[in-house]
């Protein structure tokens, strides 16, 4: 076999399209879905593995989990000398957690491609960026140069340019209003953002939102920060408290590396990623000593947090546990499906759609204080139900996930496959309809002699929509937190479980609400209601009592602040 270029992210490919002309190399792919974005180069069809296994996934998670709990607990120490806070806080884990996933995740992938695959020499694009929170970076190459160095495989390595989301920027507590009572920071809550503005106006607190560097929701009619580089900053605060933090430098990147070490191997690059993660902690910790002076004698009532930590939340967490302030968390999408930052010692609640499965629990595994969040939307008088079931909707989530894909593709496709072709046995014509950025279009098309204009067309509009055209809506491999709403308007859901799925899959939606089944057993129900429209109605009925009875003491936003 000729050369094969590794790609392993989107930003990969304007380099991958140099060197296949220059090295008359091919592509390789190990993430199904970066296929659609190879067609907007100039460059041929690319090798795609297909077979990652469910397991890799899996297990680096849970891995991932742990290592960043392991080097959170080692650096409270060294960090509680500046802020006695932070020993209950850990800063960063969040960040630790997704560098650990993205190592572990590519390390098993490239494991098994290379199994798969033997050409006469490897060419491996390592981006000179370090890993950063949302942004790509040399760890996915430098996985599969790592065991490729290990194994004495032929390659070559290119250094790389790519963007990066952070540039070292925090909010810019002087754009605040004057007494502030309730200070906010909700990055990623894009859904949600018209909603929450509206229940924070109407909380009647005088807000102050913290803008955030990554994944940034301005909130229509409320003062935001904007932000400032961090080395202003600087300027701001004692010199005492700033040669304080300096000394920690040294012993801090101390830790870093040891836990590092194992997971990446090369000196270089890991003395690079060392530096980075210690400028992020210096940037909360410098945020931490502004919070103090900047609210001196004038504290916030409440602090108003997503469960999404875009890099700034241990530093805000500490802020509130030293001055016993009130912390409210609202999820970035409905549901506390990943674990939440650890809240020790804090008067901190955690506020979710009712139909979330399972409990919110911190890095530690502990279960945190938790009610039911009212969100818009009445009650509308359900649909009635249809005179017989004609049309199933087939409702697919993502593939993968950081690059790493959750299951083989080959699963996915052979599962959705054996769903469709029984749905049409049946009597049923099913829809499909697919999230454009997270699901491998055009290869399912291709896999299942499906044509591609239709698929395009159903994923426009809202999901709402979709499920208005359809009788029944089946959810593939993991639930969307957007089948809440399809609840809401009373049209039925049940979901097929194709593998095990990870908590943080599991508990998008409410498995007493949304069965999750086999797809044989999942027909097997189908057969029964498409044959007695009477069982079919029993099921909505039942399914719309639960999804009535899921919000039972649920609250708005604004009755929560105000408690």
């Amino acid at each position: 076999m000729a050369g094969l270029i590794a790609v392993a992210h989107r930003l990969d490919l304007p380099s991958a399209a140099a060197l296949s002309e220059q090295q008359q190399a091919e592509l390789l792919v190990a993430d199904p879905l970066l296929c659609g974005r190879v067609i907007s180069f100039p460059l041929p069809e690319p090798q795609v593995f297909t077979r990652v296994d469910a397991a890799v996934a899996r297990g680096a998670l849970a891995e991932a989990l742990a290592r960043a709990r392991a080097l959170g607990q080692a650096l409270a120490p060294w960090l509680a000398q500046l802020v006695p806070a932070s020993r209950q806080v850990p800063w960063s884990t969040h960040r630790y957690q997704q560098l650990f996933w993205t190592a572990l995740g590519y390390r098993g992938v490239w494991q098994q491609v290379l199994a798969a695959h033997e050409p006469e020499r490897w060419h491996v694009i390592l981006p000179r960026q370090p890993h950063r929170y949302g942004g790509h970076s040399f760890v996915p190459g430098l996985m599969l140069m790592e065991q490729l160095v290990a194994r004495g495989k032929p390659h070559a390595a290119y250094l790389v340019d790519v963007p990066t989301l952070e540039g070292g920027q925090l909010p810019d507590l002087r754009q605040l209003p004057a007494g502030v009572e309730l200070l906010a920071h909700l990055p990623t809550c894009f859904h949600d953002a018209a909603h929450f503005s509206e229940e924070i106006l109407a909380s009647g607190l005088r807000c102050g939102l913290l803008s955030a560097e990554v994944y940034d929701v301005p909130l229509e009619g409320l003062p935001a920060s904007g932000l400032v580089d961090a080395r202003e900053v600087r300027g701001l605060l004692p010199p005492e408290r700033l040669a304080a933090l300096d000394a920690l430098a040294g012993p801090v990147c101390e830790v870093l590396r040891e836990h590092l070490q194992p997971v990446i191997t090369h000196k270089g690059f890991r003395d690079v990623q060392v530096t980075a993660l210690w400028q992020a902690l210096e940037a909360q910790a410098l945020l931490c000593f502004w919070l103090e002076q900047h609210f001196a004698g004038c504290l916030p009532r409440r602090l108003l947090l997503s469960n999404h930590d875009a890099t700034i939340h241990g530093a805000l967490l500490s802020f509130a546990a030293s001055h016993a302030i009130p912390v409210t968390l609202v999820p970035h999408s409905k549901v506390f499906n990943q674990p939440v930052f650890n809240i020790d010692g804090l008067d901190a609640l955690c506020l979710h759609h009712g139909l979330q499965d399972g409990p919110c629990l911190d890095f530690g595994g502990r279960q945190l204080p938790a009610r039911r969040l009212a969100y818009p939307g009445g009650w509308p008088e359900p649909p009635p139900p249809p005179a017989a079931l004609k049309t199933v909707g087939v409702v697919l989530n993502g593939l993968s996930a950081n690059g790493v894909s959750l299951l083989s593709f080959e699963d996915y496709a052979a599962g959705l496959a054996e769903l469709l072709a029984g749905c049409r046995v049946l009597g049923l014509q099913p829809r499909l309809r697919a999230r454009l950025a997270e699901t491998p279009l055009q290869m399912l098309a291709q896999r299942l002699a499906l044509p591609l204009e239709p698929l395009l067309a159903d994923t426009q509009g809202s999901l709402v929509d979709f499920a208005a055209g359809c009788d029944l809506l089946l959810g593939y491999d993991m639930p969307t937190s957007g089948l809440h709403e399809v609840l809401r308007a009373g049209v039925g859901v049940l979901q097929a479980e194709i593998r095990p799925l990870a908590s943080d899959e599991w508990k998008i939606v409410d498995r007493a609400v949304a069965p999750r089944m086999h797809p044989v057993e999942l027909l097997d129900r189908l057969r029964v209601m498409a044959a007695n429209p009477a069982c079919l109605h029993e099921f909505l009925r039942t399914q719309q009592q639960r999804v009535r009875d899921s919000q039972a003491g649920a609250r708005p936003l604004r009755d929560w602040l105000g408690d």
